[in-house]
């Protein structure tokens, strides 16, 4: 996300309900905040000064002394940040129903136990610890530099210290997905399959690239810059106000006037789907390619959760994907693909010239008779009778021939007898692709070579290899990974 997007984004919260939409769940944060801050600063001054003694190194004394106040302030800060959430995405997950700060406390306690409020513990201390620790020693090695120039240190302080973390921030937000909508496959393996935050560091940046590591900086630059403001605000009233714990009580309350809108626009929209829907598939990637902010929230097929009156409402067809962007709600994957790129103006993955978009939307609109034959000849012969207990259409030969004739289509007109490395000639990658290319990897559960039509068989080979691509396929991968698979099969799954 750029500040080009931040700007969009921040306009569009606020027509959708004026200032007061950047503040939901702003009372408990009001409350807490306060004496969470005083805590937190309060922790650091007071281990700096029982440990100043015993560590000579100002470098380590500092960085310890920032870790054990974000343990101990956290007593208080998670709790306003799990009630704070659940109030802010609760309109768009439908998962609860609290009328305001205190009743959602009164609820998670009843419901969840104490223990309910602490939610996520080990995984914020995780990315927050080192953050204040090298917020704290960068700040005080700084501070030292500048003559006691607060504003020079606690500004560099946070540059510094948000850079290095800023992979931890990524490879966190993935794992607490993760952990609160894990999908069960066959190997029992969740959605991104991270073990821990370092594993999903390394992950990133081998499927991704180092890029990934630092998206949403931007964002998380509007929103952890608040913690420049706060010292600032601090040594403001500390000039003229005696009781320190009054300086941090009104320096936290100013701060969330400024903090709270970049919490609020963080998540604006919502994408339903199924992992293991292929165009569930092609909407997800385009939003990870186009860097834009979401919420994916999955359904449980068969748990029938798209049947659900809850659902119904959101996709009266039942089907998936389908997309809540605050309020304003699709389906068809074809629509949300146009949606999205024509919103973001994303034109990468949507042409501007009228005769190429009529060549990308010729495309979308065969696909529908043409390419969702060729999944549905996989779903009716291979997963509906394997793994599903179906049984299987006594026109195998027939539908095979009638399958390879649509490939050979593809691979004839809009592949250019396999001398188009993208759908229609189009010099990038368009939603085209991304409607196209999910369809063709079911192909793999059929354990298909594609040797029949080589420059069909480069497109797979290529577009298999988007890191985006293969990171939305990891459910499907896993779920065939284990059966017999030929060699080009196998390299691309693995």
């Amino acid at each position: 996300m750029n500040l080009g997007d931040v700007q969009k984004t921040f306009k569009q919260v606020y027509q959708q309900g004026g200032i007061k939409h950047f503040y939901k769940g702003g009372l408990i944060a009001i409350i807490g905040s306060g004496p969470a801050f005083s805590l937190y600063l309060t922790s650091y001054k007071y281990f700096k000064m029982q440990l100043g003694n015993k560590i000579e190194s100002k470098l380590l004394l500092h960085l310890s002394c920032g870790l054990l106040a974000e343990t101990v302030s956290g007593v208080l800060w998670l709790p306003i940040d799990v009630v704070k959430e659940r109030l802010q995405v609760q309109k768009r997950f439908g998962y609860h129903n609290y009328s305001g700060s205190i009743d959602a406390v009164l609820q998670i306690v009843k419901k969840e136990g104490v223990l309910g409020l602490y939610r996520g513990f080990g995984a914020t201390l995780g990315f927050f610890g080192p953050y204040s620790a090298l917020y704290f020693a960068s700040f005080e090695y700084l501070k030292e530099q500048t003559n006691n120039n607060a504003l020079l240190s606690s500004l560099g302080a946070f540059i510094f210290s948000s850079i290095l973390t800023q992979p931890l921030s990524v490879s966190k937000m993935r794992i607490q997905i993760q952990s609160r909508k894990m999908l069960e496959n066959q190997t029992g393996e969740g959605l991104f399959n991270y073990k821990n935050q370092l594993h999903g560091i390394w992950r990133i940046l081998i499927d991704e690239g180092i890029q990934a590591l630092f998206r949403g900086y931007v964002m998380r630059c509007l929103y952890a810059g608040s913690l420049t403001i706060f010292n600032m605000t601090f040594e403001e009233c500390s000039k003229f106000l005696q009781n320190k714990y009054l300086c941090y009580m009104l320096s936290s309350i100013f701060v969330l006037l400024f903090q709270y809108p970049h919490i609020t626009m963080s998540n604006t929209l919502t994408l339903y789907y199924n992992p293991l829907s292929m165009p569930s598939r092609a909407v997800l990637t385009l939003l990870t390619l186009g860097n834009i902010p979401h919420t994916a929230k999955v359904v449980d097929l068969q748990k029938q959760e798209n049947l659900t009156p809850e659902f119904t409402a959101i996709n009266p067809c039942q089907g998936l994907p389908a997309l809540d962007d605050d309020g304003f709600k699709l389906f068809e994957s074809h629509a949300i693909l146009r949606y999205i790129v024509n919103k973001y103006q994303l034109h990468d993955f949507y042409p501007k010239d009228p005769q190429e978009i009529a060549k990308v939307e010729c495309y979308l609109d065969w696909h529908h008779t043409g390419t969702k034959l060729v999944s549905k000849f996989v779903f009716d012969h291979i997963i509906g009778p394997k793994m599903m207990g179906k049984p299987a259409p006594p026109d195998f030969e027939a539908k095979e021939k009638e399958m390879e004739s649509i490939l050979q289509f593809i691979e004839y007109v809009f592949l250019g007898q396999g001398k188009f490395k993208y759908v229609q000639n189009q010099p990038k990658m368009t939603i085209a692709d991304l409607a196209l290319i999910f369809e063709l990897q079911m192909l793999f559960g059929f354990n298909y070579s594609f040797d029949k039509f080589p420059g069909l068989k480069n497109y797979v080979q290529h577009m298999s290899q988007v890191p985006q691509i293969k990171q939305a396929n990891q459910a499907f991968y896993g779920m065939i990974k284990n059966a017999p698979l030929n060699d080009f099969v196998k390299a691309l799954v693995q």
